[in-house]
């Protein structure tokens, strides 16, 4: 403690009766509107996305797909919409396991390759 008291610098006490204490006080600085923004350069994620079908090629809506890392840890979730489609983002380039499921199907985990571009690929859900 004796160390880190001599290393302290102590600021004077201002009287409320010398000039100084009655200058403006200086202005707080603007509030920064970049907080939560991607900044220039920043990488956002790759797209993986495509169709969810059955195997007539018919489209399956309201498909619950879930990419996972190949370490097993979950990178994105999401639903294919009415018309089968789907879009999840991937943090960058790397291998990955897309699983799709909807009731009434059996699940199915497809491997995905991704690199710098946009990654189309349809998953085709099996019967029961």
């Amino acid at each position: 403690g004796l160390v880190l008291a001599f290393f302290l610098k102590e600021k004077p006490l201002v009287s409320h009766h010398s000039p100084e204490a009655a200058t403006e006080p200086s202005p707080i600085p603007a509030a920064r509107t970049d907080i939560g923004r991607p900044r220039a350069g920043h990488h956002t994620g790759v797209p993986v996305r495509g169709s969810v079908q059955h195997p007539d090629g018919t489209k399956v809506d309201r498909a619950a797909l879930t990419l996972i890392d190949v370490q097993g840890q979950q990178i994105g979730r999401g639903a294919s919409g009415e018309d089968g489609r789907y879009a999840l983002s991937v943090p960058g380039p790397g291998s990955y396991v897309l699983i799709a499921a909807a009731g009434g199907h059996q699940p199915q985990a497809v491997s995905v390759t991704v690199g710098d571009r946009p990654v189309e690929l349809d998953v085709v859900l099996g019967g029961a």
